[in-house]
């Protein structure tokens, strides 16, 4: 934490029993950081074991090899709910949906849907297997390459789209972003618009709004940079009807690089 950073100190209310964050605009301080830590402590002893497993279960090392303390990984996931929501309750409210949306979508099947031994087997899985084969196989998404501080690069072209179909569409974003994930805790994602056209390429609103909302809501503070490559003059009618689905804090990250500043961060 750096020297500016407003310090932020625990109050439990007597008769709510909720946790609420009050800050001053002084450093942090020794005391202030045990406060976040206690902040952090009180909002995962909320969770069952369960929602626990779940939360440690979001680190691809734990979740394949049983690597690293659960605890640790699930306190790094319930700060960056706080550090996106503020308030404590708030945050574990949206830590908990989290949780919940991860064993709706089956996540586990997703992400392991071409390891040899999937634990996850069941009826559905080589349907699984055979929709993302054939998604991926269009190479619209796909995870290649780090940056100088050794985040994952996830690619998405759109051009390269040509159908939209919600069930797979959803499952082949899922499945990347969780192999990016793999690789690193936080990722950039680049989006390549050269040859974009807005008649053939545009998904319909239900799956442009779905996506967003799942990157928004269900990884919080998991992407540091969206770099938009090309953006083409029909870029700003997309924006109209997807960007009130970015976060505020989302939009502060994304880059926009034309064809002469490309080969930099490529």
């Amino acid at each position: 934490m750096t020297a500016a950073t407003t310090t932020t100190i625990m109050h439990i209310s007597e008769e709510s029993n909720q946790i609420k964050l009050l800050r001053t605009s002084s450093s942090f301080t020794t005391t202030s950081c045990s406060a976040e830590d206690d902040i952090i402590h009180a909002m995962i002893s909320k969770l069952t074991d369960r929602e626990m497993e779940i939360a440690a279960q979001t680190s691809y090392e734990y979740f394949k090899y049983n690597k690293g303390n659960r605890k640790d990984i699930v306190s790094r996931m319930a700060q960056r709910y706080l550090d996106s929501k503020k308030d404590p309750d708030v945050a574990l409210t949206k830590m908990r949906e989290t949780l919940a949306f991860r064993q709706t979508v089956n996540i586990d099947a997703i992400r392991t849907a071409f390891d040899e031994k999937n634990e996850c087997n069941n009826n559905s899985s080589a349907d699984l297997k055979a929709l993302l084969e054939h998604r991926l196989s269009k190479k619209s998404h796909y995870v290649q390459g780090y940056d100088r501080d050794g985040r994952a690069t996830y690619l998405f072209t759109p051009r390269l789209v040509d159908e939209h179909e919600e069930e797979g569409s959803t499952k082949e974003i899922l499945y990347s972003i969780e192999r990016a994930l793999a690789c690193s805790s936080t990722i950039n994602v680049i989006i390549d618009f050269s040859s974009f056209s807005l008649t053939k390429n545009t998904p319909p609103p239900s799956i442009g709004k779905k996506t967003l909302l799942i990157l928004r809501n269900h990884y919080v503070g998991q992407i540091n940079k969206i770099f938009i490559l090309d953006a083409p003059a029909t870029f700003s009618i997309l924006w109209k009807m997807f960007s009130g689905f970015v976060g505020k804090e989302t939009k502060k990250k994304i880059v926009f690089v034309n064809k002469k500043k490309k080969a930099t961060i490529m």
